[in-house]
């Protein structure tokens, strides 16, 4: 749900900013909890073909993911860190959705994938 939301949101900026190629989104798990449930690098990824700041990528991303209904709908928050990273963290609401497709599917379910995104 979130990964594909936010690869969308990152093709329609790309589009509209002209950008002929952007890295892979990539949503993971932060090795440190305090950095929310998933953490992305792509703004220092996407620095070279924008030439601007990671930071100022990260700042504008995060706007244009938390303008989206949907992705806001997912997140309590979105915050920028360090020189770029942005670090999500899962509304209760998201939680809810998940628990009851994981109800939905019983013996079915698979274990989360530590990555969520890649393009």
């Amino acid at each position: 749900m979130l990964a594909e939301r936010v690869e969308k949101v990152v093709a329609e900026w790309a589009a509209v900013e002209g950008w002929e190629t952007a890295p892979a989104c990539e949503l993971a798990r932060p090795a440190e909890e305090a950095h929310g449930d998933y953490a992305t690098p792509l703004c220092l990824q996407m620095a070279r073909v924008a030439k601007r700041s990671p930071r100022a990528l990260a700042e504008e991303l995060r706007e244009r993911l938390l303008a989206d209904p949907e992705i806001s709908g997912l997140v309590d928050q979105i915050e920028v860190a360090g020189p770029g990273f942005l670090n999500f963290t899962l509304s209760g609401e998201a939680y809810s959705a998940v628990m009851s497709r994981m109800l939905d599917q019983g013996d079915d379910v698979a274990p989360a994938p530590r990555t969520l995104c890649r393009g």
